[in-house]
């Protein structure tokens, strides 16, 4: 206990030290990155802002395409010579406005979302108003700076001491400027290799129509043998804006394969007893899964807005033992497949939703990513989705499935609060669960606090997360897990587990420091909570970790920051002789 404090208080102190001297030399350079484009850009064309554009005549529509390597970037020019420009018509087909109409700020910032929304196109999207040839009169000036569009897009995981992923996705981003994706995926974790192909279009032939195509394959890499197989089409017509009215989409999926839920350094374990001894057995099974659905929507009002779906799905989940399931007495192999193994699910199902929320929306900067603009949206949601499945819609089964999502998000004058509640659940009399002494099934629930607070003392902000989910009567056995690589820094991967969770997450995180436009900050950290289940075998153990951690983001590369953090147990489950647990290397912010 005295080691942990001890290291507690050292790297704490670290931390502490790390933000006061990123204060001292970062100014207002972490604003600097986007504003210094737009200055740039004003000057390039000879014009000048105009403060008060709204309801003025757009007589002229401007764009400005910058190339990911500028003079002011630290990187060679010649990189631009493999990157094609994001195609000027592709940016002009997402406005919502044009020439001849009034300069509506709405429409203006829905348009810029619609081109940040593309996936990782662009650094930088900034959509201006320019002083016209009279007062009643604006120029919109359209500002891009792509991204380098030939990537790897790598994602990773190393917490706990394990590797528990590896993903490289070769993708070209941006095909010849044209807003398309086309690449591979591979991941590779402990057990298993996925190679897959994928073709995206979001604007088939200039239209609104979208489609995606995806076709893998999965191999265990421990045995050199194919393991599953997967694929996926979609096709469909989002609603891009708040002025759409329809929407429809249809689309089909498959995944056969072998499902391993891990635990610390190994194989999560189902321990099960025939009254004369225990046999654990490792938490292994085979699945196969289909998926259809068919879905037509339609949106109602601009502000508050209102859609409404109807459509029709149907799913077959079908589970298995695995080949090298080991060999047991026949009651033991049965007590797994009735309380272990999750039970077959196949329905035809008639699928309606209503959903209401506000489309109010504010930038940031310098939340979950550095120097670069953020979208959020403020006011209330509310989701309600039913299905009802029935013989004559497809296979046997026949139930009532309700899902509810709630929440609302607060802006006090700079603070972000949101709350959000989603509760699940699906009456089947017949449902065939052994351990289930309720007709409602499925049974879901999660409540999310979440909370950023304004820029502090000018050097960052501090962010704040609890988090509570519940399953239980689950088909699938679904377990939340938390340890390592899942907000409980400082311990084994997946340390705990249950159909229980409660997680606490307090995270200051700095302002970055630039360098050559590379960003780079640090966080002092807080994780608690505990997965657990409904027995004294399971109860609640509270853990809890603290630590720090650097943040990078190269912004003409990506718009998510890279994170290594060290965090220390505090208290129970300290374990200084596993000090490689301590470490996290991943993408993203953890939360």
């Amino acid at each position: 206990m005295m080691d942990a404090c001890r290291l507690t208080a050292f790297f704490g102190g670290v931390g502490i030290w790390l933000l006061v001297a990123l204060a001292a030399v970062a100014g207002d350079k972490q604003r600097a990155y986007e504003q210094e484009l737009v200055e740039r850009s004003f000057e390039t064309l000879s014009m000048r802002p105009d403060p008060k554009p709204e309801g003025k005549i757009i007589e002229d529509i401007i764009v400005l395409r910058h190339p990911i390597v500028e003079k002011t970037d630290p990187w060679p020019d010649f990189l631009n010579v493999f990157h094609v420009v994001t195609r000027e018509h592709i940016i002009r087909q997402e406005l919502l406005f044009h020439v001849g109409s009034r300069f509506d700020g709405e429409r203006i910032a829905e348009s810029a979302r619609n081109l940040r929304d593309f996936p990782m196109v662009f650094s930088i999207v900034r959509i201006m108003a320019a002083s016209g040839s009279s007062p009643d009169r604006v120029k919109v000036v359209i500002i891009t700076k792509d991204l380098w569009s030939i990537r790897i897009n790598s994602d990773f995981n190393f917490g706990g001491g394990v590797l528990n992923y590896l993903s490289f996705m070769p993708t070209e981003q941006n095909f010849l400027g044209y807003n398309q994706q086309v690449g591979l995926i591979t991941r590779f974790d402990r057990d298993t290799f996925y190679l897959a192909q994928f073709y995206q279009v979001p604007r088939l032939f200039g239209s609104r129509l979208s489609l995606v195509e995806s076709l893998g394959l999965r191999t265990n890499h421990r045995k050199e043998e194919v393991e599953g197989a997967t694929g996926s089409l979609y096709l469909g017509k989002p609603l891009y804006s708040v002025l759409s009215k329809w929407a429809f989409s249809v689309k089909g999926s498959f995944d056969l394969g072998t499902e391993r839920k891990y635990r610390e350094n190994g194989i999560d374990q189902v321990v099960i007893t025939d009254g004369v001894q225990e046999w654990p057995i490792d938490y292994i099974y085979d699945y196969k899964s289909l998926d259809a659905q068919a879905v037509v929507a339609r949106s109602f009002g601009l502000k508050w807005k209102t859609n409404v779906s109807f459509g029709y799905s149907i799913f077959s989940r079908k589970y298995s033992l695995n080949k090298d399931f080991p060999v047991v007495p026949e009651p033991v192999e049965q007590a797994f497949i009735d309380y272990a193994l999750p039970v077959d699910d196949q329905a035809g199902s008639l699928v309606a939703s209503v959903s209401f929320y506000e489309a109010t929306y504010r930038r940031f900067m310098n939340i979950q990513t550095y120097g670069l603009t953020e979208d959020y949206r403020f006011g209330p949601r509310a989701t309600l989705e039913a299905s009802w499945s029935n013989r004559v819609f497809g296979f046997d089964q026949e139930f009532v499935k309700l899902y509810l999502d709630l929440g609302y998000q607060w802006l006090l004058g700079g603070n972000i609060l949101s709350l959000g509640a989603a509760l699940s659940a699906r009456w089947q009399p017949d449902h065939g669960l052994k351990d289930a002494s309720s007709e409602w099934i499925n049974q879901v629930a999660q409540f999310q606090l979440y909370n950023i607070t304004p820029e502090l003392f000018g050097i960052g902000r501090l962010c704040t997360r609890l988090l509570y989910a519940y399953s239980q009567y689950s088909l699938s056995r679904s377990l939340f897990y938390l340890g390592g690589n899942n907000t409980l820094r400082g311990f084994a991967s997946n340390y705990l587990s249950g159909p229980r969770l409660l997680n606490v997450n307090v995270e200051f995180r700095s302002l970055p420091l630039v360098l050559y436009t590379m960003h780079f900050g640090f966080v002092v950290f807080y994780d608690g909570g505990s997965a657990y289940g409904f027995t004294n075998a399971n109860d609640f153990a509270y853990r809890q970790s603290v630590g720090f951690g650097i943040r990078g983001l190269f912004p003409q590369f990506d718009r998510g920051t890279v994170r290594l953090d060290v965090g220390v147990p505090v208290g129970a489950g300290f374990r200084s002789d596993r000090i490689i647990e301590w470490f996290t290397l991943a993408y993203l912010q953890a939360f």
